[in-house]
């Protein structure tokens, strides 16, 4: 599963592209730098609605109406060095993808 969520994650756009209604589901792809293996939340408040993996397995679905805006990213995830990110929202081209801290709970609509 892994091997061809990377192949996908090789296509996938950036962040930072223009979207429209007609582009949807989307399937976006980051990554991130870990000097070691730690716990940590991955940020989804700036995307619709979908599903998140971290070097190929599955973190979590997602929703911007909440009631979290992070999702957990347990150690054993996480890789020294490089870490591949891949987002499949069916509702919207994500806006920003952060790691955080600590679980953010709360709503984004309103």
């Amino acid at each position: 599963m892994g091997e061809e969520l990377a192949a996908l994650l090789e296509t996938a756009p950036a962040l930072d592209g223009p979207s429209d209604a007609d582009d949807l589901p989307v399937l976006v792809g980051a990554s991130f730098d870990a000097k070691s293996p730690e716990d940590t939340f991955l940020d989804v408040s700036g995307a619709g609605h979908g599903v998140a993996y971290v070097n190929g397995f599955c973190v979590g679905r997602y929703w911007n109406i909440g009631p979290q805006l992070t999702l957990y990213v347990p150690a054993p995830l996480v890789r020294e060095g490089r870490n591949e990110v891949l987002l499949l929202d069916l509702e919207k081209q994500p806006t920003q993808l952060v790691l955080a801290e600590e679980h953010v709970f709360g709503r984004t609509d309103g």
